[in-house]
């Protein structure tokens, strides 16, 4: 076996046995992020749980059955009984399944049991199969211990686990046991890679190798219909249009500057003050949606549009909410929209939307094809460049460049460097080969240049001894060292370049 996935990786016992028996440590890191979902049956009054009750439970203390794949040999088992009840032994109360799937099994029928399982066995939306266990069962929330504030409970999902707001979060880890580029080796770069770590994510798993930009965005919300109804209330309901296309323009030119458009645009005072007042409505979601109903709820259109906008903030997901804010000036002047709209702009950075859309139910005849509803977004790559560029959130490494030089010193060398460079890559250190067989002077030149602070020299005589020499261009620390042992000594030194 070259390469294993596991629940932990090597403790240092194991890496002093396989040092010793192999001449070489294996190496081992994080690919994914698993979590243990705790499940009850949907009869069951109790499914919201702290980390103090979860202990009693297993512990026995508390006389609740349990169920779970085994007792003492599963990554779930040892997960729990590590993290949990730290090494103590499970209650009486705790039985054992033939497996995750009949854990499920088991807990569709008993009302009052809680039931343990990883996330992939319940949490993947794409498997109809688990899609309809849920009608049967619930996930449990949990207590999120690193949410900062009390009585704060979250379910097991993909976003929780990878903000780090479910606490029974557990890694999923590679050992790879090859000393050189090999099989194994090629198999655990792919799985940590994007496409490898776009499997653990359709798999219902959060990647660990995939960068998340914590953008700070609030998504504006607004309907046309409640737009329709104030055009139609003021009397206006014939310049639709030309209200949208002026209030469109209320971030950028003001209020008195819109009121001046709408003028020019043949409004009566009266209905420009109206439309004024209307674009006054502060307040949260339920206060805006209070006082939306209270002055134009009466309208055909605008009890729609209310009802519509208070469906979507309904639908929630209670443990990964959406930043959600009902705006009645936002208008998206296109007049092609029919229902909600909305439009996501960047906190703490003054700048335009960098996304917005809505949705249209008769855009689709124009080409022909009618009776086609259909939602549209579009995202300024351009805006969002500069929104992370000024809030400094582009990840370090991209601001950085390699960090290791490859020498290329002939086709079979270049070969062995190539491997040896995607070895480093995978580990996520950054380098580079120089692009073609050239004098020692015209790549050191080149390094220097692009700030590269480490050289990786291997001519013939490294190839055929299995070696490569190093070299830390601002100190002209120079060493010989054995191919093998090339990641953890650029891993060692890493932190100073």
């Amino acid at each position: 076996t070259r390469m294993i996935i596991v629940a932990r990786g090597l403790n240092k016992q194991e890496d002093s046995f396989y040092l010793n028996k192999l001449g070489f440590k294996p190496l081992f890191g994080v690919m994914a992020f698993d979590g243990v979902a705790v499940i009850v049956n949907q009869n069951n009054p109790d499914s919201v749980f702290t980390l103090n009750d979860l202990k009693d439970i297993l512990s026995g203390k508390k006389n609740i059955p349990v169920v779970m794949d085994g007792t003492n040999a599963t990554s779930t088992v040892r997960y729990l009984q590590d993290t949990l009840l730290h090494g103590a032994p499970f209650g009486k109360n705790v039985m054992a399944t033939g497996g995750s799937d009949s854990v499920v099994s088991v807990i569709k029928q008993m009302n009052n049991a809680v039931g343990f399982v990883g996330i992939s066995w319940v949490g993947n939306p794409n498997e109809p199969k688990q899609v309809a266990n849920l009608k049967k069962i619930r996930l449990g929330l949990i207590e999120c211990t690193a949410c900062g504030e009390k009585d704060v409970f979250v379910k097991p999902s993909q976003a929780s686990i990878t903000y780090g707001q479910y606490p029974l979060t557990r890694p999923i880890y590679y050992i790879l046991k090859e000393n050189a580029v090999a099989l194994g080796t090629g198999f655990k770069n792919f799985m940590t890679l994007e496409r490898g770590q776009l499997i653990f994510r359709s798999g219902g798993l959060a990647p660990a190798k995939m960068d998340l930009v914590n953008l700070p965005i609030v998504i504006k919300i607004n309907h046309r219909k409640i737009l329709a109804a104030l055009a139609d209330i003021c009397g206006g309901a014939d310049k639709l249009t030309d209200i949208t296309v002026a209030i469109d323009k209320l971030d950028k030119i003001g209020i008195d500057k819109v009121k001046e458009e709408l003028q020019q645009r043949n409004l009566s005072a009266a209905q420009i003050e109206t439309i004024a007042h209307f674009l006054e409505i502060k307040g949260s979601n339920e206060e805006k949606i209070a006082t939306l109903t209270n002055s134009i709820g009466k309208h055909p259109l605008g009890k729609e549009g209310i009802e519509a906008l208070q469906f979507i903030l309904n639908r929630q997901m209670p443990d990964n909410p959406l930043p959600l804010e009902i705006d009645v000036t936002l208008a998206r002047g296109l007049n092609y929209y029919t229902g909600a709209i909305f439009e996501v702009k960047a906190i703490g950075f003054s700048i335009g939307s960098i996304g917005g859309g809505g949705r249209y139910d008769n855009l689709t005849e124009l080409f022909g094809v009618p009776n086609v509803p259909g939602v549209g977004i579009s995202f300024g790559v351009d805006r969002i460049y500069d929104v992370m560029e000024g809030l400094a959130l582009f990840p370090k490494q991209l601001m950085k460049g390699s960090k290791v030089l490859f020498f290329n010193l002939g086709i079979e060398e270049s070969g062995r460097a190539f491997a040896l460079l995607q070895s480093l890559r995978a580990q996520n250190i950054s380098g580079e080969l120089y692009h073609e067989p050239a004098k020692f002077d015209k790549q050191f030149k080149y390094a220097e240049k692009k700030g590269i602070p480490v050289v990786i020299m291997l001519g013939s005589k490294e190839l055929e001894e299995n070696t490569c020499t190093v070299k830390q261009l601002a100190t002209g620390t120079q060493e010989t060292i054995v191919q093998a042992d090339l990641i953890n000594y650029i891993a060692t030194i890493e932190s100073g370049l």
